[in-house]
């Protein structure tokens, strides 16, 4: 009877086996991508685009960081995208939901096909606010926070009633550059001032 006695394989053999299945595990990674999943000081897969059945979540916990942020030197920083709902969602329990800052140009930009922007609640600008004229005159002289240039508009109301008296006029830069004076139609009292609310928008 023949007995088969089995040969050690050599380390070369061994270290080619190896080989060839570190490569084919390689292989099949190739062409899906890799989870983003890192602690501090990890780094996590960057470039090219993935799709996900969940969401990425980036939490820095109660460090106050930011959590993330897009920078690019000429184009978009950050993009989001819905075919059918929202874009971008920001919120906050206690501060601002999404804010927008730019040196010289828009901070934030709505553009739509349909409605471009909807507030629900209440909306404030800095560019706004209430004078008084005093007793026994008939205008009063407004600084306006930025300035004023060839395409500010300046809309004025009275906001105490008295027959016959209105804003007559709200002339821009003036008496001096980046002032509004708004002009009633005659003095309104000569014992109480008179409350005056202005706004200024740009066309």
């Amino acid at each position: 009877m023949t007995t088969e006695i089995e040969t050690p394989r050599s380390r070369r053999a061994l270290l080619t086996v190896g080989l060839a299945a570190g490569a084919a595990t390689v292989a099949a990674a190739i062409g899906r991508p890799l989870p983003v999943d890192a602690a501090d000081g990890q780094a996590v897969l960057v470039g090219g685009e993935y799709a996900a059945s969940s969401k990425t979540k980036f939490d820095t916990g109660t460090t106050g960081a930011v959590a993330l942020e897009g920078f690019s030197a000429s184009s978009i920083g950050v993009v989001g995208q819905s075919a059918s709902y929202l874009g971008v969602f920001g919120f906050s329990g206690a501060h601002t939901g999404v804010y927008g800052q730019s040196v010289s140009g828009v901070g934030v930009q709505a553009v739509s096909n349909g409605m471009a922007l909807k507030v629900d609640g209440k909306a404030q600008f800095s560019r706004s606010g209430k004078a008084s004229v005093p007793p026994g005159k008939k205008y009063v002289d407004v600084t306006v926070p930025g300035g004023l240039v060839a395409n500010s508009v300046v809309h004025a109301t009275m906001m105490t009633y008295r027959k016959g008296v209105a804003v007559a006029a709200a002339r821009k830069n003036y008496p001096t550059t980046g002032k509004v004076r708004i002009n009633l139609t005659k003095v309104a009292s000569t014992s109480t001032a008179i409350k005056v609310g202005w706004f200024v928008v740009e066309y």
